[in-house]
């Protein structure tokens, strides 16, 4: 659908093609390369932008709105179509609290540096790159971290005996959640979970590698306080 030169696709839109795409990469793919399932559209929906000069939005998963920003679309150019595409990426998502927001080309360049397997630059193809580093598309991505904190980050964590020691307006502040577990008392385990998201949007993956990332660290935090390997996610 489209209202005010924004043109929105949501996750039910969205689902088939995520659901082919992911058994394609399962069958053809190894690594965390199983995980990249939003290069392509990536590559698609800035097309897709470019071609149809509108800011496009696409929901490609319950709690992630990627949005593909044409240069003469940028919000200090076209304020009111943002302001448009903002509220409709928080409709998408169905919260009414801050989503964690950040632009590719930006995040990639953040500190701490990023791992070399999740930089955009070493997979996407040459004329996109080209593309994202002169400005003449942008790709933004608004994930409800409020919602993966509560409900899958934290109880996560908690099955396994682990405790916050922030609260998770401090956690979205300082991009890590810090955690204490009672066998280990005087120890502060911190996940960096910032790096993670800005890993997932410039690796094109989706969220289950936040959730391989995260199970990793669990087993190291389990093994400190010597506990069995966790299971991350179930009940």
């Amino acid at each position: 659908m489209s209202v005010n030169n924004v043109v929105f696709y949501d996750f039910d839109h969205c689902r088939e093609f995520l659901e082919d795409h992911a058994k394609y990469l399962r069958d053809t793919s190894a690594g965390l390369n199983i995980l990249g399932l939003y290069r392509e559209l990536f590559h698609g929906f800035s097309n897709e932008a470019l071609e149809s000069e509108a800011i496009v939005l696409g929901q490609f998963d319950q709690g992630l709105v990627y949005m593909f920003v044409p240069e003469p679309l940028k919000k200090e150019y076209y304020p009111s179509g943002h302001k448009v595409a903002q509220k409709k990426a928080l409709e998408l998502l169905g919260t009414t609290e801050p989503p964690m927001a950040l632009e590719l080309h930006a995040a990639q360049d953040m500190e701490p540096p990023l791992q070399e397997k999740a930089r955009y630059d070493k997979w996407m193809q040459p004329d996109l790159i080209t593309l994202l580093n002169e400005g003449v598309i942008e790709i933004h991505m608004y994930f409800n971290s409020h919602a993966f904190y509560e409900q899958i980050l934290l109880p996560s964590l908690q099955q396994h005996g682990f405790q916050p020691a922030d609260s998770y307006l401090t956690s979205a502040r300082s991009g890590y959640v810090r955690v204490r577990h009672p066998a280990a008392p005087g120890k502060l385990y911190k996940l960096p979970w910032l790096t993670w998201v800005r890993e997932m949007l410039a690796g094109g993956y989706s969220l289950a590698y936040i959730m391989a990332l995260l199970g990793n660290y669990m087993l190291k935090m389990n093994t400190s306080v010597g506990q069995a390997p966790p299971s991350v996610g179930n009940s």
